[in-house]
């Protein structure tokens, strides 16, 4: 029967091997010893052939019983700043290099014992250049339940700060921010604040690096809803709809019947005050409807299909908005279908085939000062010219 398990040994050399060959850049330092030193942590299995030893002037932390004596470093801050319209937040990332997070990640590698530092945050919220309020908050304690038991737990840094949005409705801030991890690329969550610091909801709002819908995150115009990639927040009761929930819809009656076979969302925008867009990934075999219409109450208002689906790192959605027209326009590259959305209350839908338009070649069309004009572009050109009675196109791939 195997003694219990003991890995001073692996903490120690760890650390010292690590610091010693990056301590001329504090940041560096820490970047690299969490990285290495976590690639290097033993699998679970092996560890009793490990002796015990200590370092010199080193921190005892317990690990899952074991004592294991640590190196203390100079601890890193971290300034940035993220501004929208009036409102400015200045952040301060404080690594504090002598509190540890200490948790076990399951991988491909197999069972894993990682060490991480502590993060501590600082937010202050500026109104018209002056001070509003204020949030304190550390990684070790407010962000457990979201990354505890991943890579990006222990390994990596929440150090980029994206963006804020304000919603006046409900007095309520979001910032979203990037994992930094040693991958090149990650999952962008959020924060929802109130304006006494509390943070009253976390999540996620999208991937960089590839892969990702498109569509940036954004807050209906009613001010009811968080609409990200993963999930809708609502505002009014603070409750979270799955994203892919939505994706099994048999029509417009609800979350319930006949699944449709989609996967992945492959973009979203927003149309009106109350109503926005979702078009989902589909399999081979092509459902019925993947493309949805939703109001903020999460009703479907519209259905219809897109399979037009252009991918490069990210999906692309041929999606372009006239204002003279007052027309979200979309364009279906496998139907060959231009697909027109007014923006009115109702977002009435309408479809017009390339087989009831006109080709033509633009340099040739005459009396283009009474047609509007609707491009795409994306391994190609999609040109359209809209009149009262007659749409002129052309097409050119490549």
């Amino acid at each position: 029967m195997m003694k219990p398990v003991k890995i001073v040994v692996l903490v120690a050399v760890a650390f010292f091997i690590l610091l010693s060959e990056c301590r001329n850049d504090p940041l560096l330092s820490f970047r690299h010893k969490t990285k290495e030193f976590s690639d290097s942590v033993m699998n679970m299995e092996d560890a009793d052939s490990l002796s015990v030893q200590s370092v010199k002037n080193a921190k005892p932390v317990k690990i899952y019983g074991d004592t294991v004596r640590v190196q203390t470093y100079l601890s890193t801050v971290w300034y940035d700043t993220v501004s929208q319209e009036n409102y400015e937040v200045y952040m301060s990332v404080w690594v504090d290099t002598t509190d540890y997070i200490v948790d076990t990640v399951i991988s491909s590698k197999g069972r894993r014992i990682v060490i991480g530092y502590n993060h501590r945050y600082n937010l202050e919220f500026r109104k018209n250049g002056k001070f509003w309020f204020a949030a304190v908050f550390n990684k070790k304690d407010d962000l457990k339940d979201l990354l505890s038991g991943t890579d990006f737990w222990l390994e990596s840094n929440i150090d980029v700060f994206q963006k804020i949005y304000y919603n006046k409705k409900f007095d309520k801030f979001i910032v979203d921010y990037n994992i930094n991890p040693r991958y090149n690329y990650g999952t962008v969550y959020y924060f929802v604040f109130n304006t006494n610091g509390v943070i009253e909801y976390t999540g996620k709002a999208g991937i960089w690096g590839g892969g990702a819908p498109d569509g940036e995150p954004f807050i209906t115009g009613n001010e009811k809803l968080f609409v990200t990639a993963y999930e809708l927040y609502n505002f009014s009761d603070g409750t979270v709809i799955d994203v892919s929930g939505f994706s099994f819809l048999p029509g417009s009656d609800g979350l319930s019947g006949v699944h449709s076979q989609l996967i992945d969302l492959h973009g979203y925008r927003p149309l009106t005050d109350s109503a926005f867009l979702m078009i989902f990934n589909c399999e081979d075999n092509p459902p019925d409807y993947n493309a949805y219409i939703l109001n903020t109450d999460t009703t479907v208002l519209k259905r219809f299909r897109y399979f037009g689906m252009i991918e490069e790192m990210d999906a692309i959605l041929l999606f372009r908005y006239n204002e003279k027209l007052k027309t979200y326009y979309l364009y279906d590259t496998e139907r060959k279908t231009l697909i027109c959305i007014s923006k009115n209350g109702d977002c009435c839908l309408k479809e017009i085939s390339t087989r009831n338009m006109i080709e033509i070649q633009s340099d040739t069309l005459h009396d283009k000062n009474n047609l509007k004009e609707v491009s795409f572009e994306a391994f190609g050109t999609y040109k359209f010219f809209i009149g009262d009675s007659l749409v002129y196109y052309e097409i050119e791939t490549f």
